[in-house]
């Protein structure tokens, strides 16, 4: 999986060697698509915390360029190119499906009690992030 996120990201990054990604770009993206980019998410979001009790989990994570940028009019070419920068979208998501029980904890209120309830067949919870990164060429701001 590294090997595939170095090849993508090496195809058009701005600031980095040919056939190479730069490090501070690879460094985002390898943190934002990992289990400890999905809590940070959860966390900086203040959303409900769920911990469910059996069942499946299914992740997705994808990682796709949306062209070139420069200033602030976005083209869709094929290379960053002098003063421009790629942008990246990372998609996250997290489906836990056919759990028999959750707990329910709300970010936002640290004195409310959790609550537990019980599920049965064709429980599912689900989230969904969408990240867009840019590397400023070398030189911008």
């Amino acid at each position: 999986l590294a090997a595939v996120v170095r090849q993508c990201l090496s195809v058009r990054s701005a600031g980095a060697a040919a056939g190479s990604a730069h490090p501070l770009l690879l460094r985002a993206v390898s943190t934002a698509l990992s289990q400890s980019g999905m809590a940070s998410l959860e966390r900086a979001c203040e959303s409900t915390q769920v911990a469910v009790s059996g069942g499946d989990q299914l992740l997705r994570y994808e990682l796709r360029s949306c062209g070139s940028r420069s200033g602030a009019s976005t083209n869709e070419g094929d290379g960053a190119g002098a003063g421009r920068s790629v942008v990246w979208e990372a998609s996250l998501e997290v489906k836990k499906v056919q759990f028999s029980n959750a707990i329910f904890c709300r970010a936002a209120d640290e004195f409310a009690e959790p609550l537990a309830m019980e599920f049965g067949e064709g429980s599912s919870f689900g989230k969904r992030c969408l990240l867009r990164l840019r590397m400023a060429p070398e030189g911008d701001p």
